[in-house]
């Protein structure tokens, strides 16, 4: 018993209640649920081997068992991240090979312009095996390049990224004692939301970027600005469309926060340091060719795409301002409309400890309006995986608000 305290805090060894917990209640019930489909033989995704059903029935019933049996939260949580890492192996190192992958190019363009990169190329020049030009950034590259090395592929690359993920949100729940970790994560099992889609598609590289996002929030309340600045430009180097979230976190850093100019200028100057450090060698590589065919002019080219749905009324105002404005006019309106929104919403945001529902709101306006995907199940994580980080980073279930603290970091 004294080694479990010294292992766990508190929080971890007191008993989960679902009957007086909302959240704890509601994770009972998703299991309830997820354990009949396995039962069932069902999952999110067809063509799961038997094995992982068993192993999963095992995992859920324990879960279930220590809901009702009231156990301490370290039991439960511990038996959840063992079915995490048993259901992310299944779909990144097997299902994610299945048949479909062959139609699959998310995590083809990371490998193939890796391999590119490798040989001396420009990696978005020079991957025939492709019958589209990547949209990988070098970002993707740089952190694909080990991978591509030691295994020929980015597979492990994105079972790392989702346990660090659910990593992040353990910490959220446990520094806010919220008990939502065992409902995000029975979500994910579960496959809603976009999660089975991404996973069997291999479309997880379009949300790396989301770890660094994190990470800069932590440097943000540690004060560690000039890191803040590195951690903010990588994202946008990954996929030009993060811009939107970087906009969304610098909102909540601009109500937030009370900074100074020595602050701002410690942030610009660690995104400059980062942006020569991952960009300059492509350009050494590429010469003249980078220049012209670069992962950045052709998603600059999506902005200037103006055809939305025409099943509301705010699109069929967009769809007006296509019709009747020249492209340069229609972006600098989409990037107006954005930014005001931004605003506004960082106002009634402004005592919010953390900036993910900031990024989901910009995620959601940079798919809407920026550019709207016809294939919308392919983005729905970039607003679902901050959300679970808002959810998880919400302390006590109720509210996230703390009193704003002052720039005076390193």
């Amino acid at each position: 018993m004294d080694r479990i305290r010294l292992i766990f805090p508190e929080y971890l060894r007191a008993k989960l209640v679902p009957g007086e917990q909302i959240l704890s209640a509601l994770s009972l019930a998703l299991l309830f649920g997820l354990l009949y489909e396995l039962l069932a033989g069902k999952s999110s995704v067809d063509g799961i081997p038997s094995d992982y059903f068993s192993l999963m029935i095992y995992a859920v019933l324990f879960c279930i068992a220590a809901l009702l049996l009231k156990l301490p939260r370290w039991v439960l949580y511990s038996t959840i991240i063992l079915a995490l890492i048993l259901h992310i192996f299944y779909l990144t190192q097997i299902v994610a090979k299945f048949d479909q992958d062959a139609n699959s190019t998310r995590d083809d363009a990371v490998e193939l312009t890796a391999q590119a990169f490798i040989r001396g190329e420009n990696p978005w020049n020079h991957t025939p095996e492709m019958d589209v030009r990547a949209t990988t950034g070098p970002a993707s590259i740089w952190l694909a390049i080990p991978f591509v090395l030691i295994f020929g592929e980015i597979n492990w690359l994105a079972f790392l990224f989702w346990i660090l993920i659910f990593a992040i949100l353990l910490v959220g729940d446990t520094q806010n004692k919220n008990n939502t970790f065992p409902t995000l994560a029975s979500l994910f099992i579960i496959g809603i939301l976009g999660f089975s889609h991404t996973l069997t598609w291999s479309l997880d590289e379009l949300y790396f970027p989301f770890l660094f996002i994190a990470l800069a929030y932590w440097a943000v309340i540690r004060q560690h600005y000039f890191l803040t600045g590195i951690l903010l430009a990588i994202p946008p180097l990954f996929r030009l469309n993060y811009i939107f979230i970087i906009m969304g976190f610098l909102c909540w850093f601009l109500f937030y926060k009370k900074f100074s100019v020595h602050c701002l200028l410690r942030i610009g100057l660690g995104a400059t340091l980062a942006i020569l450090l991952i960009v300059v060698p492509f350009i050494l590589i590429g010469g003249n060719e980078f220049y012209k065919f670069n992962p950045f002019l052709l998603a600059f080219s999506f902005s200037e795409i103006s055809e939305w749905p025409s099943n509301n009324i705010f699109f069929h105002v967009l769809n007006y301002l296509g019709r009747h404005t020249d492209p340069t006019t229609l972006i600098f309106l989409k990037l107006g409309i954005i930014s005001g929104i931004l605003l506004v919403s960082a106002s009634f945001l402004r005592r919010i400890q953390h900036p993910f529902w900031h990024i989901a709101i910009a995620a959601l306006l940079a798919q809407t309006i920026a550019w709207f995907s016809n294939i919308a199940a392919d983005y729905e994580l970039l607003f679902v995986i901050p959300a679970f980080m808002a959810v998880a980073f919400t302390p006590n279930e109720l509210s996230a608000v703390n009193k704003p603290s002052n720039c005076t970091g390193k």
